[in-house]
C-alpha cells in the first residue's frame, strides 16, 4: 500500500516484434484497462508509453502492421476513459505527426504534467554524435517522402535496413548511461525543485538526485515479456517498479 494515490502507469521498451510477446503485451493492456475502469473516472491514473513499444514502427502507409493498427485502436478506445500518453522512442518514426489524435497526448519530445516530466531518453547524451546524426538523417520530411515512395516496392527492404541500423550500430554508447547529461536535462525541464523526471530507453533502473535540489530522475527497465515490468508513480512521488500483474493486484488492496 502507498500513502499517495496512483497517478501514472509507465510502460517502456517492450520492443514488440514476435506474435507471442505481442499477445502477452495486449493481454496486459486489457487487464490494465479492465482494472482502471473499475475506478472512479476522476481517480484513474494516466497510462504513459515511454517509447520503443515496437521493435520498429514507421507510421507511413505500407509499413504499418496489424499490430500497430491494433495498438492504435486500443489507445483510441481507452483515451476517452483515462489519459493515454505516447512518447516516440528511437525505434518509432512519424507517429506523433500521423497519429497524434489517437492518444490523449503524443509527442516526439517530452510531456510535462504538473511537477512531472516524461521522455524517452535517447536524445539526452549530447556527446553521442553518431546517434544524433542518424536521428537527423532518419527523422525529416525528405526521408518520410522517400519511404512513402518506396512503400510498395522496396519498403520491406528499407524497413529492415533501418531496424538493423538501429540495433547494430553505435553499440558502445548504448551501454553507457549519461548520468550527468540526464541530471542536466532534468534541471532544465523540471520547473519545481521537487519535480520528478521519468525516462525509458536505457533498459535498466537508474535513480538520480539533482545536486542542490530535491529533483529526482528515474529510468525504467525494459518491459520484457517474462517479467512484464512496469512503473507505478504515486502522488507522494514514490515510484514502484515491478511486474504489472503484481502492481495492479497490490494497488487494488
Amino acid at each position: 500500500m502507498q500513502s499517495g494515490s496512483l497517478r501514472y502507469i509507465f510502460i517502456a521498451d517492450s520492443h514488440l516484434s514476435d506474435p507471442e510477446s505481442t499477445e502477452s503485451f495486449f493481454s496486459m493492456l486489457d487487464c490494465i484497462s479492465s482494472r482502471l475502469l473499475k475506478m472512479e473516472k476522476g481517480q484513474r491514473p494516466a497510462l504513459v508509453f515511454l517509447g520503443d513499444i515496437f521493435e520498429l514502427w514507421i507510421a507511413i502507409s505500407g509499413y504499418e502492421t496489424e499490430s500497430h493498427c491494433r495498438f492504435l485502436s486500443w489507445c483510441r478506445k481507452y483515451k476517452e476513459e483515462f489519459p493515454v500518453y505516447f512518447i516516440e522512442g528511437n525505434h518509432e518514426f512519424f507517429v506523433s505527426s500521423r497519429h497524434k489524435g489517437d492518444f490523449s497526448r503524443c509527442t516526439a519530445d517530452f510531456i510535462r504534467k504538473d511537477e512531472f516530466v516524461f521522455l524517452h531518453g535517447d536524445g539526452v547524451n549530447l556527446t553521442d554524435w553518431k546517434y544524433r546524426s542518424l536521428r537527423i538523417l532518419l527523422r525529416n520530411p525528405v526521408t518520410a517522402f522517400l519511404l512513402y515512395l518506396f512503400s510498395g516496392t522496396g519498403g520491406t527492404f528499407l524497413a529492415e535496413k533501418i531496424r538493423k541500423g538501429l540495433k547494430n550500430t553505435n553499440l558502445e554508447n548504448k551501454k553507457y548511461f549519461p548520468a550527468a547529461f540526464m541530471v542536466k536535462r532534468a534541471c532544465s525541464l523540471l520547473k519545481k525543485d521537487n519535480g520528478i523526471l521519468v525516462a525509458g530507453h536505457f533498459h535498466d533502473t537508474h535513480i538520480l538526485h539533482a545536486v542542490s535540489s530535491s529533483r529526482k530522475i528515474f529510468t525504467l527497465p525494459a518491459w520484457n515479456q517474462t517479467a512484464g515490468l512496469t512503473g507505478f508513480l504515486f502522488s507522494d512521488g514514490k515510484l514502484v517498479i515491478d511486474s504489472w500483474y503484481k502492481l495492479l493486484n497490490n494497488n487494488e488492496k
